[in-house]
């Protein structure tokens, strides 16, 4: 999930749904976690969603990421 923080570095919108834009991210999941498209893809959607709940101000996504269907549960 590390990497996923380069996304601040890279100044892609955390709510980009645009697959072009994501296909690196996907690349990179594919190729170091070994997984297939779908898994990689939702494994992005979540770094994401993460991401983006983390900046919320008044949510903690580990505490109430399954109030979001995140799974931080």
């Amino acid at each position: 999930m590390l990497y996923f923080l380069k996304a601040y570095s890279d100044n892609i919108s955390l709510d980009e749904q645009e697959q072009n834009k994501l296909k690196k991210y996907h690349d990179f999941a594919k190729q170091n976690y070994g997984l297939e498209q779908v898994a990689a893809s939702e494994l992005v959607n979540e770094a994401f969603l993460y991401l983006k709940l983390k900046q919320a101000p008044d949510i903690d996504p580990l505490t109430k990421g399954d109030e979001f269907g995140a799974g931080f549960s």
